[in-house]
């Protein structure tokens, strides 16, 4: 089901909704069905009106719009993502042809050479350059030997060494950054050789308050959102491999304790801060909190410990984004993937109403929980394009924690074979 939920949001944002630049006319034959229905986007408006006509395309915003480099860079991540995963084959049965999977990963060269083009005659923040090299380098690892793309990559990471302004970033930002850096040196092989990367989470660390948790500025006491809290604890133990500093796998886990403590309440099995029977998630508060917890999962020694997260991870926050995705837009997204498949069986229907895409915001309501989704006019098209991209590597970790654990019986029954 993580692939229906990321492939609804990849063909109706990505490729049906018109909401961005669209590809040059010279690359419309290459696509697939980009001449029958879909025109797949170079580069993405920031926000949208989910909102589709007949033709699964988004309705119009008023007034001029410039193309986000950020959210593209989003883009690029998923996409080549998605490619990776459904071009391995982890799949008895893949959901769409072999044509599509393969219009993901031209998109995203596509979308890549936009955002260098912009990068190269531009002044870029530190924030944006990291989404374009962390989109870059998932593009690298399903095309190792790309010249073309190893270059802009070690472009981009100079550029962003030059663009980082210390003392200057709030906790997301920072995490981005380190974690893009320490994805860059993971792939070059430079092990402790990026003070850069030791500086930021020292950074990250210095935000922590009295309460053991991140203040949001280190000179600021109150305390940061759980998204917040996540996000530091999975960039601090991503870091540890490159940065080799004891102290920032001891501090995440600290962090991490604290918060579950403070913030977790066993009797509805949630994260929050709050203490009435109502809880507010955004997009980006359950893409953190997930790939947070996923994080601390993969890090956790104790199996008891293990299996106590992996449950919530699981059951309260991966299940609850799907079924209640799937229970409003199941019918929804099979007749969108007909029509962009341009299916001899499909018949046009009168489509119309919300895009089968997950909302900017959610309400957990207690007893229950019950989900509400709230009338949103727009979405931000780079917070959910993350929650996608976060839905994949836990559909990604899991996957190879199953061969791990099939790949250990199997050593085992060999060796009670050979005894």
């Amino acid at each position: 089901m993580i692939l229906d939920f990321v492939l609804s949001h990849v063909i109706s944002i990505l490729f049906l909704s018109g909401n961005g630049i669209p590809i040059n006319q010279r690359y419309t034959c290459e696509f697939a069905h980009s001449n029958e229905n879909g025109k797949p986007l170079a580069a993405l408006y920031p926000k949208a009106i989910p909102i589709a006509d007949n033709n699964f395309e988004w309705k119009k915003q008023k007034g001029l719009h410039a193309p986000c480099i950020y959210t593209t860079g989003r883009s690029i991540t998923l996409l080549s993502k998605t490619y990776s995963i459904l071009s391995n084959n982890i799949l008895d049965q893949l959901p769409i042809e072999q044509g599509t999977i393969n219009d993901f990963n031209k998109l995203s060269k596509i979308q890549l050479a936009y955002c260098m083009e912009v990068i190269y005659k531009d002044p870029i923040p530190a924030h944006i350059i990291a989404s374009v090299l962390e989109g870059c380098l998932n593009v690298i690892k399903t095309n190792p030997h790309s010249t073309e793309l190893n270059e802009w990559a070690e472009y981009l990471y100079d550029r962003l060494k030059v663009a980082y302004q210390p003392d200057k970033y709030d906790i997301p930002i920072l995490c981005q950054i380190a974690k893009t850096l320490t994805m860059y040196n993971s792939q070059k092989n430079m092990i402790s050789q990026d003070e850069l990367v030791s500086k930021i989470a020292l950074e990250i660390i210095s935000c922590k308050n009295k309460f053991g948790l991140l203040g949001k500025h280190p000179y600021i006491d109150s305390t940061a959102p759980i998204s917040d809290q996540f996000l530091a604890i999975d960039a601090l133990l991503s870091c540890y491999p490159i940065v080799q500093l004891d102290t920032l796998y001891e501090e995440a886990f600290y962090i991490f304790n604290n918060l579950y403590n403070m913030a977790y309440n066993p009797f509805i099995g949630y994260f929050t801060f709050g203490r009435d029977r109502r809880i507010r998630y955004t997009a980006l508060d359950l893409e953190s909190i997930i790939r947070g917890l996923n994080t601390v999962y993969t890090w956790t020694e104790g199996e008891e410990e293990r299996r106590e997260i992996g449950e919530i991870l699981d059951k309260n926050y991966i299940t609850l984004i799907l079924d209640t995705f799937f229970d409003r837009f199941k019918n929804k997204y099979d007749t969108m993937i007909s029509y962009y498949k341009n299916e001899d069986h499909f018949e046009q229907i009168a489509f119309s109403g919300s895009a089968p895409v997950f909302p900017s915001t959610i309400f957990l309501e207690f007893p229950g929980p019950v989900v509400k989704w709230p009338i949103a006019k727009y979405i931000c098209i780079g917070d959910i394009l993350s929650l996608c991209s976060t839905m994949l590597d836990n559909l990604e970790n899991t996957n190879n924690t199953l061969t791990s654990e099939y790949q250990f019986l199997l050593d085992l029954v060999m060796r009670i074979l050979h005894a």
